[in-house]
């Protein structure tokens, strides 16, 4: 019986060695791009839930002003305070939200902003109690739910 015994050198060891961290080093690269890819399609969906979610709370509030308004005496004795206060916090509220908007919404995005200046101001004159800014609040309003409709639709279906 004869056993050939294979004598391994240094180099040889050292050649595997290098080709194997080599290959291992290629596949942490190829795993760490896919994660961070994931990572940034997971934060984008995130962004769009929460956006989502602001967008319901203050179509919530668009529909209880027009409610309210309807009414002849809507805002006497600042009836609708609460309402129209809660409309300001979530009209403020947005600024969260410059940062998350893909810059190709940028162009709703800049109607929406400028809307809820316009709403602002305006909400300012029906807390002092003239109503003659009431119909322009609620044209406001309503572009500025339209255009994140707009926004979220096309978020939410990627």
């Amino acid at each position: 019986m004869m056993i050939l015994l294979y004598k391994i050198t240094s180099l040889e060891i050292n050649t595997t060695v290098t080709v194997i961290s080599i290959i291992c080093t290629i596949l942490t690269g190829i795993w760490a791009k896919r994660t961070k890819i994931i990572k940034n399609e997971l934060q984008q969906k995130l962004n769009s839930y929460e956006l989502v979610s602001y967008k319901d709370r203050l179509h919530d509030l668009y529909i209880k002003l027009t409610k309210a308004i309807r009414q002849e005496d809507w805002n006497k004795g600042g009836k609708s305070n609460e309402i129209l206060t809660s409309l300001e916090e979530k009209l403020r509220d947005f600024n969260q939200f410059n940062q998350k908007i893909p810059l190709d919404k940028q162009d709703k995005q800049d109607n929406i902003k400028v809307k809820i200046t316009s709403s602002l101001n305006r909400l300012e004159f029906i807390f002092k109690g003239y109503d003659y800014d009431t119909q322009n609040l609620l044209t406001d309003l309503y572009e500025i739910d339209d255009n994140l409709n707009s926004i979220c639709n096309d978020l939410m279906s990627k």
